[in-house]
């Protein structure tokens, strides 16, 4: 996925308000797999590679990478 929709600042109208409160929530979505591929777990026996792999997905999920 590129990078996360940045979440418009809100206006005093509530439509603006509501057009942040739904970037915030599909970039909420998306973060934590309710939206998009989850992450998967890393076995008992992991490597330290496969963790080191695995925090770097994290951390690519995180800043929309």
């Amino acid at each position: 996925m590129s990078k996360l929709s940045a979440i418009p600042a809100p206006g005093g109208d509530l439509q603006s308000i509501q057009r942040s409160a739904k970037v915030l929530s599909q970039n909420f979505e998306y973060m934590t797999g309710a939206r998009g591929n989850k992450i998967k777990t890393l076995p008992e026996n992991a490597s330290v590679a496969d963790i080191i792999a695995k925090l770097n997905e994290v951390i690519n999920r995180l800043q929309g990478d």
